[in-house]
């Protein structure tokens, strides 16, 4: 929808916007890569990757506020400002391909497809940004903790699968990754097989919805 939250994955899209491609080498994020600088605000955003076309960064966690003008720097020469609406909380689920089908792990951690579906009663792991803040707080750039403790969302999100609430059992940046959150839930007994639908609120805010596989 076009609303980001603090500590969310962005990508910019443009011309100009690097002279050659590169991307960030190691934790935490750098403020530069090539020259390319992103400005959220007066705030240096952690890179991850810069090219000509596009620059995918992170929103810093001391954005603030409802929106904040994003300013390009290629060697000290600023574009003109493009302005980013912010808001506490903005959820999305990342997808794993082009059908729609969510980032998602099944409860022995392989990767959730038609072939290999989801139990009714076992725990997924759904990956997602956008879920705000954490506790304790996560820094700009850096991953989120390792082991506990970890950065938990202070807003529990609320789970649907084909429609029905899901119980969460952790909502937390997801541990040694930049601006990826993770949340795990069980899957409702009696959930259809085949294709379901998954969405994540958070205070009346919806994310996209996607599918996984149930079996």
């Amino acid at each position: 929808d076009g609303i980001v939250a603090p500590w969310s994955l962005v990508s910019l899209f443009g011309s100009g916007l690097a002279v050659a491609n590169g991307g960030a080498a190691a934790l935490p994020l750098p403020l530069g890569i090539g020259g390319t600088e992103v400005f959220v605000g007066n705030t240096l955003a952690p890179l991850v990757y810069v090219s000509p076309g596009q620059i995918n960064f992170q929103v810093p966690v001391e954005a603030t506020g409802t929106s904040a003008p994003v300013t390009v720097a290629v060697n000290g020469v600023r574009a003109p400002a493009v302005n980013l609406t912010l808001a506490p909380l903005s959820p999305g689920i990342f997808v794993a391909d082009s059908s729609g089908h969510g980032a998602v792990l099944n409860q022995d951690y392989s990767a959730n497809n038609a072939g290999n579906p989801a139990a009714g009663g076992s725990v997924i792991q759904i990956f997602a940004t956008g879920l705000g803040a954490t506790n304790p707080p996560a820094a700009s750039g850096q991953a989120a903790n390792n082991a506990a403790p970890f950065n938990v969302t202070t807003t529990t999100p609320v789970v649907l699968i084909n429609g029905n609430s899901a119980a969460v059992q952790f909502s937390a940046g997801a541990p040694g990754f930049v601006g990826l959150y993770q949340v795990n839930a069980t899957v409702p007994a009696g959930t259809p097989s085949g294709s379901t639908t998954l969405q994540i609120q958070m205070n009346g805010r919806s994310s996209n919805t996607v599918t996984f596989a149930v079996k």
